[in-house]
C-alpha cells in the first residue's frame, strides 16, 4: 500500500548501522590494539587477540542489524577501557571519572542486567575514589538512566518495565509468535503455561541442562565462541593479586556468576533467542572476556 517500499530504508538505515554499529567496533578494535600493546607479551598473542576480536565474536555478524546487544557491548569495552586506565594506570582526572559513570549507566540502558556492572563499578571506585566516584561517577552514571525512564514514560505511559510483560497479554496476542512458540522457543513454555505445555507435550527443560546449554551447550558462550577457552586460562591467571587487569578479571568472574545464574532462575528469561545462533543478552560480556584473551595465550604461546 506505500507509495515507497523499503528500498528507501538504505538511505538511512545504512548510515544508522554505520553510526551505531561499525564506526564503535573500529573505534573498540583500536583502542584494544592499544591494550594489547601494553599486555600481550608476544608478537603472536598480539596478533591472534586483535584478529579474534575482530572475526572471532558474535559482535562481527550481529553489526549487519539494528540491536541493542552490540551498542552495549560497544559502550561496555569503552567503560573498561576507562576503568584500566582509572584503576591500573593511575590516571584519576576527573573527566575520566564522568566517562566512566556516562558509559557504564548507558550500558546498562542497552542491557538492564548490566545494571549488575554498574552496580558493582560504583562499589569499587567508591572503595577506592571515594570522593570522585561521587562527585563526577555517580551524576553521570545518572543521567542515562534518567533519560531511560524519561524515554519510557513519554512512549508508554507508565514507569513498568516493558520485559516484565513477558508472558502476558502484551506479548501474547493474536498472531503472536509468543502465543504459539515453536521449536526452541516452545521450551520457555512450561515455565509460563504450564497448561498449555502439558497439551502440546512439551517437557519443562531443568536448570542443570538449560545451565549447560548456556555455557558448553547448543548456545553455549564458550562453546560458541570457542576462544574464550583461553580467556577462560587468562582469568585465572589475572585473579592472583598484584597483575594488571586484576580488578577487571574479578569483575568479568563476578558478572558472568551473576547473569549465568539470572537467565538459569528467571522463567521469564529462559529462552535460546528464537533463531539466533547466540545468546544475544550475553553479548555485552564478550568485551569482558576479550580483555582476559591476551594472558591466556600468553600462557601457550609457546
Amino acid at each position: 500500500d506505500q507509495p515507497v517500499k523499503w528500498p528507501v530504508a538504505g538511505f538511512y538505515f545504512k548510515p544508522v548501522l554505520v553510526l551505531l554499529n561499525i564506526a564503535p567496533f573500529w573505534a573498540m578494535l583500536v583502542l584494544f590494539a592499544r591494550l594489547l600493546d601494553r599486555e600481550a607479551k608476544t608478537e603472536w598473542t598480539w596478533t591472534y587477540s586483535l584478529f579474534a576480536a575482530a572475526f572471532g565474536t558474535y559482535l562481527l555478524p550481529y553489526a549487519q542489524t539494528l540491536n541493542n546487544h552490540t551498542i552495549a557491548a560497544s559502550s561496555a569495552f569503552f567503560a573498561l577501557y576507562v576503568l584500566v586506565r582509572i584503576w591500573d594506570d593511575g590516571a584519576v582526572q576527573p573527566w575520566r571519572f564522568a566517562l566512566l559513570g556516562l558509559l557504564a549507566g548507558f550500558t546498562a540502558t542497552c542491557e538492564l542486567p548490566a545494571f549488575a556492572f554498574l552496580g558493582l563499578l560504583g562499589l569499587a571506585l567508591l572503595a577506592r575514589f571515594p570522593a570522585k566516584t561521587l562527585a563526577w561517577f555517580a551524576p553521570a552514571a545518572l543521567a542515562p538512566v534518567v533519560a531511560m525512564v524519561a524515554c519510557q514514560y513519554a512512549a508508554l505511559g507508565e514507569f513498568k518495565l516493558p520485559y516484565e510483560e513477558f508472558g502476558g497479554e502484551a506479548y501474547a496476542y493474536e498472531g503472536s509468535l509468543w502465543k504459539t512458540p515453536l521449536e526452541l522457543d516452545a521450551l520457555n513454555v512450561p515455565w509460563l503455561d504450564p497448561e498449555e505445555a502439558a497439551r502440546r507435550g512439551i517437557a519443562k527443560e531443568s536448570y542443570a541442562k538449560y545451565l549447560f546449554h548456556m555455557t558448553l551447550g547448543h548456545h553455549g558462550f564458550w562453546s560458541s565462541t570457542p576462544i574464550f577457552l583461553f580467556a577462560l586460562i587468562g582469568l585465572i591467571r589475572l585473579l592472583k593479586p598484584g597483575n594488571r587487569l586484576n580488578a577487571a578479571a574479578w569483575l568479568t568472574l563476578a558478572l558472568t556468576a551473576i547473569l549465568l545464574a539470572f537467565y538459569t532462575w528467571n522463567p521469564k528469561a529462559r529462552n535460546y533467542g528464537g533463531s539466533a545462533q547466540g545468546l544475544r543478552w550475553l553479548f555485552w560480556l564478550i568485551p569482558f572476556w576479550l580483555l582476559m584473551l591476551a594472558a591466556g595465550l600468553d600462557a601457550v604461546a609457546s
